[in-house]
């Protein structure tokens, strides 16, 4: 339990600092929203990193299913923030389907990197 509820902290997380520090709802998928939310990713891991190390409770192979779950957790409250934000300059079909892939895209970076940081820590068991 104690991992879910890390794992949608951090994807709300991450969510908010995409939310205000990107313009993923742009009607164009940005390389600047993949490197900011890279950026973003490593900072917000490695806050829970330090966490989980500190706490000494959690195992490494235990915070594989953590990077799913935060993937997960940041699709659904990312489709619902989109969902209910309004964005008036819908003129095709990609235009509408863009904010969703580039936050599908977004949270597959942010459970890769956290998966590579967990897997590259030495300190956790």
């Amino acid at each position: 339990m104690k991992k879910v509820l890390y794992s949608l902290v951090g994807a709300l997380l991450m969510c908010i600092c995409i939310f205000n520090f990107t313009n993923i709802l742009s009607n164009t998928i940005l390389w600047e929203t993949f490197l900011m939310a890279g950026f973003l990713s490593l900072i917000v891991n490695g806050l829970f990193i330090r966490v989980w190390q500190h706490k000494g409770g959690f195992l490494k192979s235990g915070l594989y299913p953590s990077a799913l779950y935060q993937v997960f957790f940041m699709v659904v409250v990312g489709f619902e923030i989109i969902s209910v934000s309004d964005k008036p300059y819908i003129m095709g079909a990609w235009d509408g389907m863009s904010p969703y892939v580039t936050l599908v895209l977004v949270s597959i970076v942010h459970g890769c990197v956290l998966l590579l940081m967990v897997k590259g820590n030495k300190r956790l068991v």
